[in-house]
């Protein structure tokens, strides 16, 4: 992975695993990309970092990217799609739980063959209902990575 090069590591990883991708994560922008044509199973992985090197003598030494990650999923593989109705234990069982699973598997994967070192992780947390398309998303708040 090239310096600063996160962001464009990120997307091309989610497009080999087949995934929506989108970097930026406010609401307006969001909503205007979530458009409604999700298939069923789709995952789609939302990321925004910053990047703060650390300098050695004139070059960088190393960098880390600090932000939020997160991968939802509007429709289950069966079809059944993420709803206002649904209980917390009803979106865990039929979605999160597996998107927990796939998102930390993905991580350590994506930081292992990128020569990345997770500094720190704030834990997984579940953003239901999201954005006018109501993904249900597994998140990681506060995520520091380094790059050397």
């Amino acid at each position: 992975m090239e310096q600063f090069g996160l962001i464009e590591a990120l997307r091309d990883a989610a497009l080999a695993n087949g995934w929506k991708h989108y970097y930026g994560l406010d609401n307006k922008n969001i909503n205007s990309i979530t458009d409604g044509d999700d298939a069923e199973g789709q995952l789609t992985l939302v990321y925004r970092f910053k990047s703060t090197p650390t300098w050695g003598g004139s070059k960088t030494a190393d960098i880390t990217y600090s932000g939020r990650i997160m991968l939802g999923r509007k429709f289950d593989p069966d079809g059944q799609p993420a709803d206002l109705d649904e209980s917390d234990q009803q979106k865990r069982d039929r979605r999160l739980k597996d998107l927990t699973v796939t998102f930390n598997n993905f991580l350590a994967a994506f930081v292992c063959e990128n020569a990345l070192e997770l500094l720190t992780h704030s834990g997984y947390e579940y953003v239901v209902n999201a954005f006018d398309e109501n993904i249900d998303f597994v998140a990681v708040n506060n995520i520091s990575i380094k790059q050397e």
